[in-house]
């Protein structure tokens, strides 16, 4: 468990993903913003399917590893807000990875921590590379890409950016 803190002092708690985490998925979904959904997965998205939730879930934590990020509230209750992750391609040095944070915790801080925990996890199984597909219209998570150290941008096709992280400068 890691524990970190949003711009305006806000705790919050890095977990492994695991199945249990199902239902958080599905609560998940339900407090983002159609833009924000549309952002994450290139589209509108009401519900995870099942296939969907055992991609997100079966997770082995070290081809595939996901952080649930969870906020400690003042009353010390805990609500799942996000979560972030990586697939590793078969066989190689590379992993995809995204991010996904519910709409009102977004623009404090949180995703390029999270993504920097993420990083140490994935170096410490041998992933060199982070790529990952981003919408042209996603301006946060754009300029965050571009304040981390060896992460690129360039057009893809329609509406996509590709994007790759060389992980070696951390």
């Amino acid at each position: 468990m890691i524990k970190i803190k949003s711009k305006d002092g806000n705790p919050y708690i890095l977990r492994p993903l695991t199945k249990d985490d199902k239902v958080n998925l599905v609560e998940g979904l339900k407090k983002m913003s159609a833009e924000s959904i549309y952002n994450r997965f290139h589209g509108f998205k009401k519900e995870f399917n099942e296939k969907e939730l055992a991609s997100l879930t079966d997770l082995d934590g070290v081809n595939r590893f996901a952080f649930a990020i969870i906020q400690v509230k003042e009353n010390k209750e805990l609500e799942g807000v996000g979560i972030a992750r990586y697939h590793r391609s078969p066989g190689s040095n590379r992993a995809e990875f995204a991010i996904t944070l519910i709409d009102r915790i977004q623009g404090q801080g949180l995703a390029k921590k999270v993504i920097l925990e993420l990083i140490k996890v994935a170096k410490g199984h041998g992933i060199k590379y982070f790529d990952g597909t981003l919408e042209n219209t996603n301006i946060r998570m754009i300029k965050l890409i571009h304040k981390l150290d060896g992460f690129t941008t360039k057009r893809a096709s329609g509406n996509l950016l590709e994007m790759e992280g060389d992980l070696s400068s951390y």
